[in-house]
């Protein structure tokens, strides 16, 4: 049976059910309650848009389920997805975790960061990396110049020539 709970913080706007529907209530603008879909963020969560007082705030679906319906007594920060399924939402699967725990988890599941080009955040290639290495050293550009070349901000461009970000290439060396 589909159990409904006010969303916290939202309460009387919207709701979220144990199976992790999310529906917008009657009121305001809207005449009858919708059911809503979700979407994925770029770290491939399912996530929803919220509106309050004519502000959007975009929540983690898994968050919402977990304060709605799994209880937290040592106040842990995080949500953790058991079987590491990213969008397996059902409570059974979800638990609140610390940092910690949820690193340790990603790792006993095998679930490894990505980095260069298998990063769900960047549109670089190796290739592109190594020609924005040569053109600093070469002195042709300037970190700004190549940060509007290749449509990303300063600190991305300082982080990869200093080999924090794309970290298996050298990195410039002063």
């Amino acid at each position: 049976m589909e159990t409904w709970k006010d969303i916290f913080g939202y309460e009387g706007l919207y709701q979220i059910s144990n199976r992790g529907r999310l529906k917008s209530l009657v009121g305001g603008w809207r005449k009858s309650e919708k059911i809503l879909k979700s979407c994925h963020n770029t770290d491939g969560y399912l996530i929803i848009g919220l509106y309050k007082d004519k502000k959007r705030k975009t929540k983690r679906v898994a968050r919402l389920i977990a304060e709605a319906f799994i209880s937290n007594p040592n106040n842990k920060p995080q949500i953790n997805h058991k079987n590491g399924i990213k969008t397996d939402d059902r409570i059974d699967n979800l638990e609140w975790v610390t940092s910690s725990e949820n690193h340790q988890h990603a790792f006993r599941v095998g679930i490894k960061s990505q980095k260069g080009e298998k990063h769900n955040r960047t549109h670089l290639t190796e290739k592109d990396i190594l020609v924005i290495h040569g053109l600093y050293l070469s002195k042709t550009f300037n970190q700004m110049i190549l940060s509007r070349i290749y449509r990303i901000n300063q600190q991305g461009i300082s982080k990869i020539l200093l080999g924090s970000n794309w970290n298996y290439f050298d990195g410039v060396k002063k």
